[in-house]
């Protein structure tokens, strides 16, 4: 399965010569970073797989999820870009504010002053055009129709990336036949199922985003659609 989406991921790497977009167009610039960044998580959970070295492969797809669907709202929804440049504004201001407010923060010396933009005025120009304030995860895959995965499977992704309990006790702690803790496990192995999961997802999230991808960029990439459709079809099936 793992090799199905390799090519998968190899006719996405394909579309870059056709990459014609304009760089004062927001969204098609948006749109083409959105797509690297999905291709180089999708590459880089591939490799992880690969090398049997899976501890955290949950952190980097719920990341690519997130580019995913800021990628499917661009394709369809009017100033989406203005959403995500609201999002930015208002947390490089919190930042900036931080920076004001607390100087005695030496860990801020290592971020990039951005102490002179006014992301005040940015962010009130925004207000003015109906951008009232942050989109969340949840409203973004609400856009996207996609409320019963915010509320399934990102919800798993969430727990590992958080480290919460369950995801704890799922990495590593052994249960005897009455589900009690019985021992303690390091570098367990993911099961399989999980992996085909993660797999599955990945090739789903490349062959979607290019179609996305040829309808914001306004540019022919139906022979690589076709080709990933009857790949993912097969890994379907």
């Amino acid at each position: 399965m793992i090799n199905k989406v390799k090519n998968i991921l190899e006719i996405s790497k394909s579309t870059m010569p056709k990459l014609g977009f304009k760089f004062s167009d927001q969204t098609q610039t948006y749109a083409v970073a959105l797509w690297g960044t999905i291709m180089e998580y999708a590459a880089s959970l591939l490799k992880l797989i690969d090398e049997k070295s899976t501890w955290g492969i949950e952190s980097l797809l719920r990341t690519m999820v997130e580019a995913y669907f800021d990628l499917i709202n661009l394709s369809h929804i009017v100033n989406y870009d203005k959403r995500m440049e609201m999002n930015y504004y208002i947390e490089a201001n919190k930042l900036e504010k931080e920076r004001h407010q607390n100087p005695k923060n030496e860990y801020l010396s290592i971020i990039d002053d951005h102490s002179a933009m006014d992301f005040e005025s940015q962010i009130q120009k925004l207000k003015e055009i109906g951008i009232q304030g942050k989109t969340s995860i949840f409203e973004k895959m609400k856009l996207a129709n996609s409320e019963n995965i915010y509320r399934s499977v990102y919800w798993i992704l969430s727990q590992q990336g958080h480290n919460n309990l369950i995801a704890l006790v799922d990495r590593h702690i052994i249960t005897d036949q009455n589900g009690q803790p019985s021992g303690i496990e390091f570098f367990r192995p993911k099961k399989e199922q999980n992996i085909i999961v993660i797999l599955d997802s990945t090739a789903g999230m490349l062959t979607a985003s290019m179609k996305a991808l040829e309808s914001i960029l306004e540019i022919d990439l139906k022979n690589q659609i076709e080709k990933a459709q009857a790949i993912l079809k097969e890994i379907r099936e």
